[in-house]
């Protein structure tokens, strides 16, 4: 092979290389963006679906800790919520963090407290690729890293 060859076949390498990374960073983002959405919009069937397995438990513990009053919250709000992913760090192959900065949505803090409509707070959601699909990794209830 001459270096002409090799020199082309890395160019090529490096592209796909590239291509690979920005789908999966595409991927990445939207998870954690369609995630954060229905998490926090109370949809926890379809919330759960964009979790690995392990982390269902957070979920359902989340479900059924929400009262009356926290739906009445949400369902009062006269602003629309909005999830913007900032930065997409990509650890390796099979784990990534997403940033993402929630505004204008609902947040139940305690048990014991109602829920509000809080005007921005930063989430890093963790994520991991399972199946050849990221899917958000949670090891306990999420919470705002600004806090």
């Amino acid at each position: 092979m001459t270096t002409k060859n090799i020199i082309l076949a890395a160019t090529a390498l490096m592209t796909i290389c590239a291509c690979t990374s920005d789908k999966d960073k595409e991927e990445i983002e939207n998870t954690a963006r369609d995630f954060a959405s229905c998490y926090f919009g109370c949809h926890f069937d379809e919330a759960i679906k964009l979790c690995d397995k392990e982390s269902g438990k957070w979920i359902v513990f989340t479900a059924t800790n929400i009262s009356d009053d926290d739906l009445t919250v949400l369902n009062s709000s006269e602003t629309m919520p909005q999830y913007d992913v900032k930065d997409v760090s990509v650890d390796n192959d099979s784990t990534a963090t997403a940033i993402v900065e929630a505004k204008d949505y609902m947040r139940a803090s305690d048990i014991d407290t109602t829920a509000v409509i809080s005007q921005e707070d930063t989430y890093a959601f963790k994520l991991r690729k399972r199946g050849g699909k990221w899917l958000v990794s949670l090891d306990m209830v999420p919470t705002p890293t600004n806090k």
